[in-house]
């Protein structure tokens, strides 16, 4: 469970975070949009961890209500994270509240929320559909069938492709 913070204009390492997580890697980590906070998603596991981006502290920790978070999204200090249990989960980032959550028949493998914040997507890859879900209720508006294989991570582009 390390983590090194680098300086973007030289490459030299800043400082390096040690016992932020344990036992599995990281799976992915993302800033929130004011950069004060970053959430650090732990590899096949129901833990988040909630860092300090100034003081480089943990904060607090959200364990997901089914195991184990599969990713994540941020948008508008709302934090996004879909489950190896078919859940979606709704967070407020400042507060760490559960606000809402959706379930689907299979595992949520990946969550992206499109530029401007009113739709997300996510997959379940076992029946190959990506969803379209409404951010502020979290209703499912669509499901399409995306593939004939699996599908599991997902990215929205800058034009909401």
């Amino acid at each position: 469970g390390t983590i090194k913070i680098i300086d973007a204009n030289n490459y030299s390492e800043i400082s390096t975070l040690t016992g932020i997580i344990s036992g599995r890697r990281t799976e992915k980590m993302q800033f929130s949009p004011d950069g004060q906070l970053l959430v650090v998603q732990q590899e096949k596991t129901d833990f988040l961890k909630i860092l300090d981006a100034t003081t480089n502290q943990v904060l607090d920790s959200i364990v997901i209500p089914t195991p184990q978070n599969k990713d994540m999204d941020i948008y508008d200090d709302m934090l996004y994270v879909c489950s190896s249990g078919g859940s979606l989960y709704k967070y407020d980032l400042n507060s760490r509240v559960l606000i809402d959550s959706v379930s689907f028949t299979s595992s949520c493998d990946g969550v992206a929320v499109a530029p401007f914040g009113e739709i997300l997507y996510a997959t379940t890859p076992v029946d190959t559909l990506v969803h379209a879900i409404d951010v502020q209720t979290l209703s499912v508006i669509r499901s399409i069938k995306a593939t004939t294989r699996t599908i599991s991570k997902l990215i929205v582009s800058p034009e909401n492709y």
